[in-house]
């Protein structure tokens, strides 16, 4: 189970989750803010990890802060990430202001792939 400590101003109440179901339920809030469909289970997969590791700085209470980010302009839900420059050892990617899990996610892979080669 996952559990989540929600702050309401000096009291703190705990809630349960299923990991999967959590998950299932960032990933369609992110999507109902207009992100495509892989880039949030990225994101939802990422944070409810997060969740489960006692990190919950990093967790799925985060997902509220970037639906806001995004209705503000701030990050862009549909971002266009494309390599800028790359060499042997080394790799610039243009993340187009999106979800930072999901441009660290694609530049992982990205550099997994450059270190295998």
């Amino acid at each position: 189970m996952c559990r989540l400590k929600t702050s309401c101003h000096p009291t703190w109440v705990k809630l349960s989750f299923l990991p999967t179901d959590l998950e299932v339920f960032s990933s369609q809030l992110l999507q109902g803010a207009g992100v495509p469909v892989k880039d949030p289970d990225t994101t939802a997969r990422i944070q409810t990890e997060a969740d489960l590791r006692g990190v919950h700085t990093h967790g799925t209470f985060g997902i509220v802060g970037y639906i806001r980010q995004i209705q503000k302009g701030e990050v862009n839900p549909v971002a266009n990430l494309r390599t800028v420059r790359e060499g042997g050892a080394y790799l610039h990617i243009d993340g187009d202001n999106g979800p930072g899990q999901v441009v660290a996610h694609h530049t992982m892979e990205r550099a997994i792939e450059k270190a295998s080669e």
